[in-house]
């Protein structure tokens, strides 16, 4: 019911490679602004936001925790496409430091000049002896932390780009006055509740979305 993994990951990728032929390379970026998250044990203790650099004592259980998702994501990627999957690793972790001193509101989050303020996790799976897909996911408390970082709260929070034939690019975000961290809790809610009647059906035993059709809203037109 996530994002990662859940759509950008693994279910955004598979999808467009069924208006793709041949498949090279694929490279899923995540771009969240997570200022709005309330939660001081994430930020904090698992991101390491608002500490020094390399000074969070929990960074290995994060590395280790995104390297599992990397990997799910691209196992089903690769079974899906018919590939061998080998290997993930974990190529580069990324801080980007505060400017300037800045409280979160929604977690009351003391951001002191030059605390991390983002972090970024690259990773790269191997199949059939090459490199088929890479996942970089950045997570910020604040914008323009420097070149190469998200810019704007405009900026789409996902983008997967598919080297093949043709070549595409696909990006998702959210419209014009939605609040990130809000939007992305209901995305991740809606998901699951979307595939409850599909999972209450399904066989016993363990499935993916490779085993599913594709999920859409339960609710319909709903209630506004």
């Amino acid at each position: 019911g996530g994002n990662i993994p859940g759509l950008v990951s693994d279910v955004l990728p598979l999808f467009l490679s069924g208006y793709m032929g041949r498949i090279r390379r694929i490279h899923a970026t995540q771009r969240n602004h997570i200022a709005g998250n309330k939660s001081l044990f994430q930020l904090v203790e698992f991101l390491g936001l608002g500490r020094p650099p390399g000074a969070n004592p929990l960074m290995e259980r994060a590395n280790a925790g995104w390297t599992s998702v990397a990997a799910q994501g691209s196992k089903m990627i690769a079974k899906g496409m018919g590939l061998n999957w080998e290997s993930i690793e974990l190529v580069s972790v990324e801080y980007a430091l505060a400017p300037q001193r800045t409280v979160l509101e929604a977690s009351g989050l003391v951001l002191e000049e030059g605390s991390v303020a983002g972090v970024r996790w690259t990773l790269v799976a191997r199949a059939d002896g090459r490199e088929f897909y890479r996942l970089t996911n950045e997570l910020t408390a604040l914008l323009a932390l420097g070149e190469g970082w998200r810019q704007t709260i405009e900026t789409s929070a996902w983008q997967v780009e598919i080297d093949g034939d043709p070549s595409v690019v696909c990006t998702l975000g959210w419209p014009a006055g939605a609040e990130p961290h809000q939007s992305n809790t209901r995305l991740n809610a809606a998901r699951a509740m979307n595939m409850l009647p599909r999972i209450i059906a399904a066989r016993p035993g363990l499935l993916t979305v490779l085993d599913f059709p594709a999920a859409v809203a339960a609710d319909g037109l709903g209630n506004f």
